[in-house]
């Protein structure tokens, strides 16, 4: 579908007052707002006019409610991204994130100058996955990274974390070449929080923001996790592709 039909197709469920009401209900604070007072215009002139703004500072400029703000960055970022170029300037690297369901969709207007486009899963029809489906189609679209709050280690066939360990080991055991670098082909690195917050979440990807890319540009781990004292990878590739058994890999990380 072209761009212009794309952007009249939005513009249709505007006129319909669909644009931004779904977009909110993640956030139940929100549901005192009416909603068919905005429109996805409003949300685009609010941005154009100072992209680099605190939300906060833009809410209360135009009068837009925070919730309204977010849901509306986060559908144009996800649904159309030329657009809210148009918006807010282009994204800051040409990779790609999909925030897990855990997070809020918000999240990726604050992602897009320091880190690039992101998406969520409530924007890809996927709103209520597992995450088996959430790793499929991350790796099918060819996502650099997951970001999630989910750090749990437990069952491999449901976290994401394992998901990523089980399809790096996979791949390092058919593919590796002695000699070749351990490097992942394709696979989406899962970044992980142990934040109890989801207002925690981007100070700290802000504060790592350049070991965060370097991780991205090399390669080397296929699980991270961000804590007060950095970028800390779980395990390395080059470990994952010489251990003998995939339990020697979970005895690894479950250290």
């Amino acid at each position: 579908m072209s761009l212009r039909a794309r952007i009249e197709q939005v513009s249709q469920d505007l006129r319909q007052n669909l644009s931004l009401t779904h977009l909110v209900l993640y956030d139940t604070k929100a549901s005192h707002i009416t909603l068919d007072r905005f429109t996805l215009q409003d949300v685009f002139n609010a941005v154009a006019e100072d992209p680099r703004a605190p939300i906060k500072n833009l809410s209360k400029r135009h009068k837009i409610p925070v919730p309204v703000l977010e849901a509306g960055q986060a559908y144009m970022i996800a649904k159309l991204p030329e657009l809210y170029e148009k918006a807010a300037g282009p994204p800051g690297t040409k990779r790609s994130f999909l925030i897990d369901e855990n997070l809020p969709p918000g999240l990726s207007a604050k992602l897009w100058h320091d880190f690039g486009a992101a998406t969520h899963p409530n924007f890809i029809g996927m709103g209520k996955a597992k995450d088996p489906e959430i790793w499929n189609w991350a790796v099918k679209n060819k996502m650099d990274a997951i970001i999630t709050r989910d750090i749990r280690l437990v069952e491999e066939a449901k976290d994401l974390s394992l998901l990523a360990l089980r399809h790096a080991y996979d791949h390092l055991k058919n593919n590796h070449q002695d000699g070749k670098p351990y490097k992942l082909n394709g696979q989406p690195i899962v970044i992980g929080f142990d934040s109890k917050s989801d207002k925690t979440v981007w100070p700290k990807m802000r504060r790592n923001q350049n070991d965060i890319h370097k991780l991205l540009h090399l390669g080397h781990t296929p699980l991270a996790r961000i804590t007060e004292h950095g970028v800390i990878p779980v395990i390395t590739t080059r470990a994952v592709g010489r251990a003998q058994k995939w339990d020697n890999v979970l005895t690894m990380v479950q250290k």
